[in-house]
């Protein structure tokens, strides 16, 4: 029987670097662009630091007597987050048992976690498991030929275009977050919108990297656009067709206007992310190119 030990304050430090490393691997090998894999693992490092509302631990799993290997978690707000597993596959499911009964014996009622394109033991791990997914990460390789929207064109965002944006934005991502099991309350999923809006645009639509457009069709406005082009890759962070233009094919062709954009900005690919509750729209992106590299899971532990 496998059981989770948490390692001591010197034996976790000893271990970090090793994870880190493992954690920016598993997403190489899963085939992300390696600016989008940097940043991916850069914001799990950065959310699995210990604070005044928070806990990190480092896990060494075990066999009777035997070590398998190790695991990371991250826990606040009755939420915990496995950063990373590292034992044999034919273990993984087991060890998984073995985390969730230390974490859900903490009161927590909530793991997420991550499972990269093709990692076996993430996959093994969550196999005969209540996991609901959360979200989905996809990648366009801009070496891919992209269509020039026959329709579609971007303009930057007026200031009253953005204000109009921004104080509907916070509460929809909020509601996606919830909706994805992401957070137990919507007011939670709400503190957590506004934290990440205001990180991601410190001055607004002048914030470095970040690029918010509107869409035209001619002169009527069909939907928005909001990417981040930073070096070599771009990012998504939001793309809405307007309610009284859906279903007219616009979703695409600002998908591939925003391909076109990012690629003369000097990306090379373009990631997204997709929650688990939106079939609608990961179907668009994967006609557009996309292809998933990373899938979030939720297990509850109550």
């Amino acid at each position: 029987m496998i059981s989770a030990v948490e390692l001591a304050a010197d034996q976790r430090a000893a271990v970090r670097a090793m994870i880190e490393r493992r954690i920016l691997e598993r997403r190489l090998a899963a085939g992300m662009h390696p600016s989008l894999a940097a940043r991916a693992a850069e914001r799990i490092y950065a959310n699995t630091t210990d604070d005044e509302s928070a806990r990190t631990q480092a896990w060494a799993l075990r066999d009777l007597m035997t070590d398998l290997g190790t695991a990371w978690t991250h826990a606040r707000d009755r939420r915990a987050y496995l950063a990373d597993l590292d034992v044999p596959v034919e273990h993984a499911h087991e060890a998984l048992v073995a985390i969730m009964a230390e974490l859900a014996g903490q009161e927590l009622e909530l793991l997420a976690l991550d499972l990269p394109a093709g990692d076996e033991v993430a996959a093994a791990a969550i196999a005969s498991t209540q996991a609901e997914l959360q979200s989905t990460q996809m990648q366009l390789d801009l070496a891919t030929p992209v269509e020039n929207p026959l329709r579609v064109e971007l303009r930057p965002m007026t200031e009253t275009e953005f204000a109009a944006y921004r104080a509907t934005a916070v509460e929809a991502y909020a509601q996606d977050l919830f909706d994805s099991g992401a957070f137990l309350d919507l007011e939670s999923a709400l503190e957590s919108a506004a934290t990440q809006t205001a990180h991601l645009l410190p001055a607004g639509r002048d914030s470095p990297g970040h690029h918010l457009w509107t869409a035209y069709d001619g002169h009527v406005p069909v939907g928005i656009l909001w990417i981040f082009a930073g070096g070599d890759a771009a990012f998504i962070y939001d793309i809405e067709v307007r309610t009284d233009q859906r279903r007219l094919g616009y979703g695409r062709e600002i998908l591939d206007a925003g391909a076109l954009a990012a690629g003369r900005l000097g990306a090379e690919a373009v990631g997204l992310n997709v929650f688990g509750h939106n079939d609608g729209a990961r179907a668009l992106y994967e006609t557009a190119g996309y292809a998933t590299t990373e899938q979030s899971y939720r297990i509850d532990l109550a």
